[in-house]
């Protein structure tokens, strides 16, 4: 259990409290307890949040456990991972630039990241990578997301991009009409809703998994 001394919230926030982009701040990503239970959810628990007004909050986080060591088994199936992906990540928000790092830096691969379309490109043009795949906002200033997309493959032919965007899935889809193999998520978005994309993306790429 993690608990705090503050305000406490009532029950119509502590039903949103793990809602991807919801905060009660009044800045920031609000994404936080999002990928948190995210990642208690991956390995078979449950994150619950107790709280009333005045009366603090308190995190419960409840994890399978066994008891003893798992028997050897030398006739189980091999379990496939994902190869690590080279991710070049850009996104001009820095709350959700550190949040995206970490969710798929947890999950193994090697990151690099930009805080805009210039800064990606000079990045490339220092020699780093190359990269596998480009998870980037859609909206980046003077260049957007598909721009960037373009630019890179001209040097990374096999360049795989995800983009994020709090716009309409109509609006967007409609842009990447002429980048039919780019995939787009709409924020807020969830850990797995990433982190599939992700998957589909080294699936293409021919690095799915390995035994």
């Amino acid at each position: 259990n993690f608990s705090g001394n503050g305000k406490g919230v009532d029950e119509g926030t502590r039903e949103q409290l793990f809602v991807p982009s919801f905060t009660t701040k009044g800045f920031g990503a609000g994404l936080g307890l999002s990928v948190a239970r995210g990642i208690v959810e991956q390995h078979g628990g449950r994150m619950t949040a107790i709280s009333e007004p005045g009366k603090g909050l308190m995190l419960e986080i409840r994890l399978p456990c066994t008891r003893g060591r798992a028997p050897a088994d030398q006739h189980r199936p091999a379990v496939k991972r994902m190869d690590p992906l080279h991710i070049l990540v850009v996104e001009d928000e820095p709350l959700v630039l550190r949040l995206l790092h970490d969710i798929l830096n947890i999950e193994g691969h090697v990151i690099a990241t930009a805080s805009s379309a210039e800064d990606a490109l000079k990045l490339v043009a220092s020699g780093k990578g190359p990269f596998d795949l480009l998870v980037a906002d859609m909206v980046l200033g003077e260049m957007n997301g598909k721009d960037l997309l373009k630019a890179l493959r001209r040097d990374i032919p096999f360049i795989q991009g995800i983009f994020v965007s709090g716009y309409a899935r109509r609006t967007v889809e409609g842009m990447l009409a002429d980048c039919p193999d780019a995939m787009f998520i709409t924020k807020p978005f969830s850990m797995t809703q990433l982190l599939d994309c992700v998957h589909r993306a080294a699936k293409a790429l021919g690095r799915d998994g390995v035994s």
